[in-house]
């Protein structure tokens, strides 16, 4: 949401990041926001922590790994197939169901669910690559700036 708002625009421009640690409790759900008021030309920002008392572990989620290389061999057995089989069929619904199982087959074979990893699972959906980018070299300037005050 925008947090300050005037006349002719909106804009994002302050931001609020919370960092839990390496040994963070996962009983604490922080919730943020922004007040509505006229206090100011920018909204304010909020953070809330809750501490959400039930232990329940944060289960990593299963993905597909859709990597060049799987992709690849995808298609390369893909195009292996015999598709005779599926031409012979007097039935639609039958052509259907072969095709839509070797399909299917071949996908689960080289596209298998697995847990997400650790490193993955920190990662917010709104963090590009291009933000985690800049970011490094705001940081990187900022350390030349303390050390030369230029």
């Amino acid at each position: 949401m925008p947090t300050r708002i005037t006349s002719r625009s909106a804009t994002l421009i302050d931001h609020i990041y919370y960092f839990a640690g390496s040994n963070n409790k996962r009983e604490l759900k922080p919730r943020s926001g922004n007040l509505l008021n006229d206090i100011t030309d920018h909204l304010p920002n909020y953070l809330i922590v809750l501490n959400n008392n039930k232990h329940s572990v944060l289960e990593r989620p299963l993905v597909r790994v859709l990597c060049k290389k799987n992709k690849q061999n995808f298609a390369q057995e893909l195009s292996t197939i015999d598709w005779g089989q599926l031409y012979c069929q007097n039935d639609v619904n039958s052509a259907f169901s072969y095709f839509h199982s070797t399909f299917t087959r071949l996908f689960e074979q080289h596209f298998p669910l697995v847990k997400l990893s650790r490193k993955r699972m920190k990662d917010k959906k709104w963090i590009t690559k291009g933000l985690k980018k800049s970011s490094k070299q705001k940081n990187k300037l900022y350390r030349r700036w303390l050390s030369t005050k230029k």
